[in-house]
């Protein structure tokens, strides 16, 4: 389905997409994937042993300008080392390392990157933004499954966060789950393959992925994800 219609059809600030509708066949990113760097502070937070790391990730930053047709007319790295974990409410302070050069100049990337932010501004019609995107990989084991967000459903207060799977491997679950204002009612449950994603207006909704685990037990799983939050400055 075209992102732009499912936004105007549906009675909530959502929609799924696939590579077809970003015009980027970003599942091809997950050789990058392979060079994530484990996410230690998750470990200490849950307390996980040090040989079974569940996250992985890399992260980058950028401020971005549209002038009133629609031109993207300023694309700017801004790499910062001040970024906070997505539990805002326990405000702990996180690092993440910057996304490889190599990563960064891979066409699919940029188109991935580049059509997803021209969908945004068609939505909210803005002329400054920030960008935070996260490349992200979760690791199951027999006996630990995997959670992307350990803190249950959540909603940051950005205007609108982007999701897109690259990969899964020997992976069950992962479910995405998209809730009500109120986060009383589920509105949405999909489980995402390679090459698929959602948007989501983050001030409204409260998005949740359940845990995974592996099918092969005697394997990991392994689920990776691009994603970025927008944050509108005017």
């Amino acid at each position: 389905m075209k992102v732009l219609q499912a936004l105007k059809s549906t009675k909530f600030p959502f929609a799924s997409f696939t590579n077809r509708d970003v015009k980027s066949d970003f599942q091809q990113l997950k050789p990058h994937f392979e060079t994530l760097v484990p996410d230690l502070y998750l470990q200490k937070r849950l307390k996980l042993p040090s040989d079974k790391i569940m996250r992985q990730r890399r992260m980058m930053n950028y401020q971005i300008e549209f002038d009133k047709d629609g031109n993207m007319t300023r694309f700017h790295e801004e790499y910062r080392l001040d970024n906070y974990d997505e539990t805002k409410c326990l405000q702990y302070a996180n690092v993440y390392e910057e996304l490889t050069k190599e990563m960064k100049h891979d066409q699919i990337y940029k188109d991935f990157l580049y059509n997803t932010l021209q969908i945004t501004w068609q939505l909210k019609q803005y002329k400054k933004a920030q960008i935070s995107v996260h490349a992200v990989r979760t690791i199951s084991y027999a006996d630990q499954p995997a959670q992307s967000t350990p803190e249950g459903p959540n909603r940051d207060g950005n205007d609108l966060e982007i999701i897109g799977v690259v990969n899964k491997i020997n992976c069950q679950g992962a479910d995405s789950q998209i809730y009500s204002p109120d986060k009383t009612k589920l509105l949405f449950e999909m489980s995402l393959e390679p090459g698929e994603g959602y948007i989501i207006d983050d001030k409204s909704l409260w998005n949740y992925s359940t845990s995974h685990k592996p099918v092969d037990q005697s394997q990991v799983g392994i689920r990776d994800i691009l994603g970025f939050v927008l944050k509108i400055d005017e």
